[in-house]
């Protein structure tokens, strides 16, 4: 099933289909009652509902495993309160909402099975942090989910709309989308228009190939289908040239974390590019240690790093460490890499986080300069 087959879903169907996946993990029936379910069932056309695909999968493998580590997640931190705590954030329908909680979630897990006692949404003056871990050293801990730039965000909604669109048509042709240079606004019009002239060109006895060009959206039939409707088959990406987009937009949500955490005790910034497709392990490193560039020295060509990196800002000292993290290099052994500030106000112990799948990188002063050392020494992220 697709997010795109959620609209032809029976509601009945649907309900008990999510009561199925509720039975087998008890735990989220304090999370979703019937009512919440009924109203999400009624949002099944959004195709950004994510959490209703979820929840009507019982016997999907990635869902299935989704929720055994939401469900074993909740029931070790119940003492803490993590049922009220996470309802309103795991009750969110969309994708990036839902990599947030259960990036929250996971964080706040881990560090209580290394053995620290937890503290979900502590108050810090006016606001709250996601939660506060205490070891030999108090760590309060933000989230971040960045997502893409906004240009990013507009083209993936247009495939996304021109994918929900084109899924089932009535001619047996085999599309793919050369180019989709409109707005999401503009898409209902300029598919209306391809499909009646994808009509006029069947009724004519039109075979493949054959590219059509309607206000912007540009699709060619690539082969004919033994099925009883055509549909989409492949999309062709946009081409992008970035500069330093992505780490500037990284530095604005760490700044905007470090606000948030308390003066005393180890702050930790998390980074969870999961959501995002263009935001990479590089470009974390770059908001953190400045943009790298090379240049001569000594009359060797170097790698340097520039000034302007978050580590850099007085107004970040806050922040001890901050954490690459990806779901989508877990199957590799990468979890994640911990960025140690060497300008922080309080330094993190030498052994925290210290466990398979986990890197630290650090800053470390070197002649004139400095130098970078990462343990464990490993294949990069990216």
């Amino acid at each position: 099933m697709t997010i795109f087959d959620l609209p032809t879903l029976n509601p009945e169907n649907a309900l008990a289909l999510a009561q199925a996946t509720i039975q087998a993990h008890p735990i989220l029936a304090q999370i979703y009652d019937d009512a919440f379910l009924v109203n999400l069932i009624r949002r099944r056309a959004a195709y950004d509902n994510l959490l209703l695909l979820r929840l009507v999968e019982p016997d999907d493998e990635m869902s299935a495993a989704y929720w055994d580590e939401i469900a074993g997640e909740l029931q070790l931190l119940e003492p803490e309160g993590s049922v009220d705590a996470f309802r309103a954030k795991l009750r969110k329908h969309d994708g990036p909402s839902m990599d947030s909680a259960r990036t929250e979630l996971f964080f706040a897990a881990l560090m209580k099975q290394l053995g620290a006692r937890i503290v979900l949404e502590p108050e810090v003056g006016t606001r709250r942090c996601e939660f506060m871990a205490e070891t030999t050293l108090q760590t309060w801990w933000e989230i971040k989910t960045p997502l893409d730039l906004p240009e990013l965000q507009r083209d993936a909604a247009v495939q996304s709309e021109v994918q929900r669109r084109l899924r089932s048509i009535d001619q047996p042709y085999v599309l793919s989308l050369r180019a989709a240079n409109l707005t999401p606004q503009q898409v209902p019009d300029a598919v209306k228009q391809l499909k009646r002239e994808l009509y006029a060109y069947y009724r004519e006895g039109g075979r493949p190939p054959r590219v059509f060009d309607v206000n912007g959206l540009c699709v060619a039939i690539d082969s004919m289908t033994t099925r009883p409707k055509g549909y989409l088959g492949t999309m062709t990406g946009k081409p992008y040239v970035f500069e330093n987009e992505q780490s500037a937009h990284v530095v604005r949500r760490i700044i905007a974390a470090a606000d948030q955490i308390p003066d005393e005790g180890g702050g930790i910034v998390v980074i969870d590019r999961s959501s995002s497709d263009w935001i990479h392990h590089h470009d974390i490193v770059d908001a953190c240690f400045g943009e790298e560039q090379g240049a001569f020295h000594n009359g060797q060509f170097i790698n340097v790093r520039l000034p302007g990196g978050v580590f850099d800002d007085r107004s970040a000292a806050r922040v001890s460490a901050v954490i690459s993290y990806t779901r989508r290099w877990r199957e590799h052994g990468t979890l994640m890499t911990v960025m140690h500030n060497p300008s922080a106000t309080i330094e993190l112990p030498a052994g925290f986080l210290i466990y398979d799948g986990v890197r630290h990188t650090r800053r470390i002063p070197s002649g004139d300069g400095f130098r970078f050392v990462t343990t464990p020494d490993c294949e990069d992220e990216d």
